[in-house]
C-alpha cells in the first residue's frame, strides 16, 4: 500500500483533476488505522469469540431474502443485487462500501472530525485522522455471477436501489474471503492534515458535498443541519 497525506482542499481538487479519466474508487474513513476488510469479518461482527463461519454468512443473507421479501418495492433478481440491498441496509455482507467520486469519500472520512484516543499504559492522549483510501484497476463483476464463487476481489457497481446510490456514486468491493483484508501496490492511502480536517469539511459542505445531498430525503437534512449547528456555520 502507498502512503501519501493530503494537507486541505487544494490537494484535493488537484488529485480529484488528476483521476478525473482514471478508474478509481475511494473510500472516506473517520480513523486512519481502519482495515479494508468487510464488516461480516470485523471484530465485534460476533459474540462470545464466535468465529466467522461461511455458511452462518450464506443462511443470514437467505434469511434477510426470506423476510425483506414483502418489504422492498423492487426485488433483486441476483444474490449480489440482494448482497447490496442488504449491505445498504446494514446488514453484515461480504460487500464493502466505496465510491466512484473522492468529493463523496472525503465528506464521509471528515464528518467526525479527528478521533481521539487514550492510551491507556501511558494515560496519553493521542489524535488519529481521518483518511481515504483510493484502489485501482480491479476487475468489474457482473451481478448474475455468484459472490460465493469467486476467488479474487471485484468491483460491483450496484443497481440504483436507492435513492442515495446515485448521488453517492456508490459501488462496492466483494470479497471472496472476508477474513482477509486487501493490500497491495494498486492501494493509495491519504492521511487527511489533521489541522486541515475541519477547514476541509466545511469546504465541501459549501460545494454541496454533505448529508443533505448524499442522503436524501429528511433524515439527511437533518443530519446536514446538526453538522453546520455544531461547527457554527448555519447562515443566520
Amino acid at each position: 500500500m502507498q502512503e501519501k497525506t493530503l494537507s486541505g482542499w487544494e490537494d484535493l481538487a488537484r488529485l480529484a483533476d488528476q483521476h478525473s479519466r482514471e478508474k478509481w474508487l475511494y473510500r472516506g474513513v473517520t480513523r486512519c488505522d481502519h482495515e479494508l476488510m468487510p464488516k461480516i469479518a470485523r471484530g465485534g461482527a460476533r459474540a462470545m469469540d464466535i468465529p466467522y463461519d461461511v455458511d452462518h454468512e450464506r443462511f443470514l443473507l437467505e434469511e434477510f431474502k426470506r423476510q425483506a421479501r414483502p418489504l422492498v418495492t423492487s426485488r433483486p433478481d441476483t444474490d449480489l443485487e440482494w448482497l447490496a440491498l442488504a449491505q445498504h441496509h446494514g446488514l453484515y455482507t461480504r460487500l464493502l462500501d466505496w465510491s466512484e467520486s473522492i468529493l463523496v469519500a472525503a465528506m464521509f472520512a471528515t464528518e467526525s472530525g479527528v478521533t481521539t484516543l487514550m492510551d491507556f499504559r501511558t494515560g496519553e492522549k493521542q489524535d488519529v485522522p481521518p483518511a481515504i483510501y483510493g484502489i485501482q484497476d480491479l476487475p468489474e463483476i457482473a451481478s448474475d455471477v455468484d459472490p460465493f464463487s469467486i476467488e479474487a476481489v471485484y468491483f460491483y457497481r450496484p443497481a440504483h436501489i436507492s435513492p442515495r446510490i446515485a448521488p453517492q456514486h456508490a459501488a462496492f468491493t466483494v470479497h471472496p474471503a472476508p477474513l482477509n483484508k486487501i493490500d497491495g501496490d494498486n492501494i493509495v492511502r491519504w492521511t487527511l492534515d489533521i489541522k486541515g480536517t475541519l477547514d476541509l469539511k466545511q469546504t465541501l459542505d459549501a460545494v454541496g458535498i454533505s448529508r443533505a445531498t448524499l442522503f436524501p430525503g429528511i433524515d439527511g437534512l437533518a443530519g446536514a443541519l446538526n453538522w453546520r449547528y455544531k461547527w457554527n456555520t448555519l447562515r443566520v
